[in-house]
């Protein structure tokens, strides 16, 4: 092989590397003194069609002065649908989890949870469930959307005689 063909082939490597399956993906700042009960986050979608399913990620970054192992937060959905999530930001010996950015900051993300758009769902709200009125050392809430890959592969499912199999 030539090196201009390793090249093409190379860069070909690089662009299928790159394609990913994120719609949505944007993080949103708290207030300068933490995240408080009333301080509710809006997250404007893009148009989604209600034919493929999706996945719904919550990313929280939080500096040390957080005072807990973990966080709960409300996706409001404007039909009135409410997801609760809980994301365990350290474990039980107080160690942070997630990534560290930089000094004291740390990022945490939330396990996917398949999101089924209704028509109109194009404004998410988020919230904090949290007893405490706020929360310091949230600084910034985030959301990304992605397609669900679908796993469903009708050929894979049938048998080498050609039938389906039986369920």
């Amino acid at each position: 092989m030539n090196r201009r063909t390793a090249f093409g082939c190379g860069m070909l490597l690089l662009c299928a590397a790159c394609q990913t399956d994120t719609l949505f993906h944007q993080y949103l700042p708290t207030g300068v003194r933490g995240w408080a009960q009333e301080d509710t986050l809006e997250f404007r979608l893009p148009s989604l069609t209600d034919s493929i399913s999706y996945r719904l990620e919550v990313g929280v970054k939080h500096t040390e002065d957080y005072p807990y192992q973990n966080i709960w937060i409300g996706v409001l959905r404007p039909q009135g649908h409410t997801d609760t999530l809980q994301l365990r930001l350290a474990d039980t010996s107080g160690r942070w989890r997630g990534t560290g950015m930089s000094g004291s900051s740390f990022q945490c993300v939330s396990e996917s949870v398949p999101f089924a758009p209704a028509p109109g769902d194009t404004l998410l709200r988020v919230v904090q469930l949290m007893r405490d009125r706020l929360l310091p050392g949230i600084t910034n809430i985030g959301l990304r959307l992605s397609a669900f890959p679908s796993r469903v592969n009708p050929q894979e499912d049938k048998q080498q005689d050609g039938e389906t199999p039986q369920r």
